[in-house]
């Protein structure tokens, strides 16, 4: 048995036996009793009928692809009952030219009777076929946006019809590698060549260093390690068209070991967006190759995860001949939950998002060098770091934001400090992380994802540092907005956020038609970005005024500084008090991870609509 991919050269160095893999998935289970299982089902059908196995097998030179599907190893899509479908049958010996045909199919009747007539509970069989749905003239004008946008990609290529994928995926790479900057200009085409087909004879070694420098074939060589990854982000423009196209079958098909209800798909939705969430938060635990591979996957995707609308993998198709495979989204969905689910070390998402922070810092112990601050000495330690670090890195001013100085005792500060015009701002940390580093020692300072921590003394406390996050913001007054936070006898303004959140939501589905999809979506602290049919329409929003006003609340910034006040605000509005009995449903993962927090702001609206009820009915009692 072999896992995906498996090569000529690997089946000549032999599969895995049900003891190898016994030993291999000895710490998961699940994983060992679906191969082990599934390896006991197709060698009953081997047994059954060996003279017309080994007709089609070859001795190892055809393979056949299957889909093992078990429930008790839940993976990216749960099935209901085992299985294994047949796929195709694929020569890769070299003695072998083609199939037989004849013989596959009597295989495949092989394994169907025996699954029948044996005890075991797996169903073997063919990949059952589809059926339509609805008719595919349902959705014209979604198949006319496939090719407008394929047209226009090919057109931005300067490509043609004529031309080949191949070709598209090569001047995609060379675009891919313009930006990466380190690649010489007469090399691109064939270093993009060798990037995406793993053809290394198409630009030797000698002739990089001889058109460049052994400086920079080390710099390709680093490229190089990346390649996987390199390659599926150059590739994105063409993939989301092929997941458009995945969107465009799976709609109007009927699955038969798939659910077809959009629900289905709801679970895999919020994984997407919970871990988006916490990516662009800074939550993700897990080592730096896998941060940039879940980057690049989160890339893939876009903002398209709405699209995924049934739990299913994908259909295969004859197409010319040959046997073809349409996943969508599935793909780079399966890859995400992967790095979550699989390795010895997989990625983890912090437990709660809203949590105090202050933990970048730890000894080689991995004790956690900074405190908490009390809020007596927030003001003059910041006005110290001011003084003795910001200015003299040639930083003028900043805002706390979030809850720093508001709360009796903070985990860390947070402070956002602004981006100089026309300053390129990777340039601009790295020059300012110099800066900080020169004054206060490289032990005390780290990059966190976007931001910038240091470690640094409290002004009051002595030998205790505390860890100070620098945020950047080009309008340092609408960062401030948008990362409001309040005291601790408040409710988090967190919730204010996703509060802001659901009805931008709202007000997208208000605003969406049958030929166009409208998505208003609120980042923080980088603003509201209006999309329409999955494409950016106009600026982002980052005016807390412009935001309100668009999401027809009507309120200035000053009213809803906090989620009490904006609660007060929506319950006296004729479009918007709908949206707080929903409010609890929307944040129900946030219940798991900070029930306190969420609860608090459960009650609250719990509590305001009784006392709206009580005064519509003391109301109507008075007449």
């Amino acid at each position: 048995m072999f896992s995906k991919g498996a090569s000529w050269k690997r089946v000549q160095k032999g599969g895995l036996t049900s003891q190898e893999i016994d030993a291999k998935y000895a710490d998961r289970p699940t994983v060992r009793d679906a191969y082990v299982q599934s390896m006991k089902a197709i060698q009953q059908a081997i047994n059954a009928d060996p003279t017309n196995a080994e007709r089609l097998l070859q001795g190892g030179q055809v393979v056949i692809e299957t889909s093992i599907q078990m429930p008790g190893n839940p993976n990216t899509i749960v099935y209901d009952s085992p299985s294994i479908q047949f796929i195709q049958a694929v020569p890769l010996g070299p003695d072998v030219g083609e199939v037989d045909q004849a013989a596959y199919q009597r295989f495949i009747s092989t394994a169907e009777r025996v699954s029948q007539e044996t005890d075991q509970d797996v169903q073997m069989g063919l990949v059952p076929y589809l059926k339509l749905q609805r008719s595919m003239s349902n959705d014209d004008q979604f198949a006319s946006t496939i090719k407008q946008e394929l047209d226009g990609l090919l057109s931005k290529t300067g490509l043609s019809k004529s031309n080949t994928i191949g070709d598209l995926a090569v001047h995609l790479l060379e675009k891919q590698l313009n930006q990466l900057d380190t690649v010489p200009p007469a090399l691109k085409k064939k270093a993009s060549l060798r990037l995406g087909t793993g053809n290394r004879s198409v630009l030797s070694k000698k002739e990089y260093v001889s058109k460049s420098s052994l400086e920079a074939w080390k710099d390709f060589q680093a490229i190089e390690k990346r390649r996987s990854d390199i390659v599926a982000e150059a590739l994105i423009p063409l993939e989301k068209i092929i997941q458009m196209m995945g969107v465009y079958a799976f709609r109007n098909l009927e699955f038969a070991i798939a659910s077809n209800t959009h629900e289905s798909g709801e679970e895999l939705r919020q994984f997407v967006g919970n871990v988006k969430s916490a990516f662009e938060q800074s939550r993700l635990i897990s080592d730096p190759k896998m941060q940039e591979k879940i980057r690049v996957t989160l890339a893939r995707i876009g903002d398209r995860e709405s699209m995924f609308e049934k739990a299913v993998e994908g259909i295969v198709f004859q197409w010319r001949g040959k046997t073809r495979k349409l996943t969508g989204l599935f793909t780079p969905i399966n890859k995400l939950r992967g790095f979550f689910a699989y390795g010895a070390s997989p990625a983890k998402i912090q437990e709660s998002r809203l949590h105090e922070g202050g933990n970048a810092f730890r000894d080689s112990s991995g004790q956690q060098l900074t405190v908490p601050i009390p809020q007596k000495f927030v003001k003059s330690t910041l006005d110290h770091f001011a003084q003795e670090v910001l200015q003299p890195s040639g930083v003028p001013n900043y805002v706390p934001i979030g809850s720093t100085g508001k709360k009796d005792l903070a985990g860390d500060l947070d402070i956002a400090i602004p981006i100089p015009p026309d300053e390129d701002i990777k340039a601009y940390k790295a020059k300012l992380l110099s800066s900080i580093k020169n004054i206060v020692g490289s032990p005390s300072i780290k990059k966190v994802g976007a931001n910038l921590a240091v470690a640094y003394p409290i002004i009051g406390m002595p030998h205790e540092l505390v860890q100070i996050d620098l945020m950047f913001a080009k309008d340092l007054p609408s960062t401030a907005w948008l990362m409001m936070g309040q005291s601790s006898d408040k409710v988090k303004g967190v919730y204010r956020n996703l509060l802001l959140s659901l009805i931008a939501k709202r007000v997208g589905d208000a605003m969406s038609s049958s030929e166009e999809r409208v998505k208003l979506s609120i980042a923080y602290p980088a603003g509201m970005t209006i999309k329409k049919n999955n494409k950016i329409a106009g600026e982002k929003i980052t005016n807390p005024s412009d935001i309100l006003k668009t999401l027809q609340i009507d309120a200035s910034p000053v009213e809803v500084e906090s989620f009490e006040d904006l609660v007060q605000v929506l319950k006296k509005s004729p479009i918007h008090k709908s949206a707080l009995p929903e409010f609890s449903n929307y944040i129900g993962w946030a219940l798991r991870s900070d029930p306190d927090n969420a609860q608090q702001a459960i009650d609250y609206i719990t509590t305001v609509l009784s006392e709206t009820f009580r005064q519509f009915v003391h109301q109507v009692l008075r007449g």
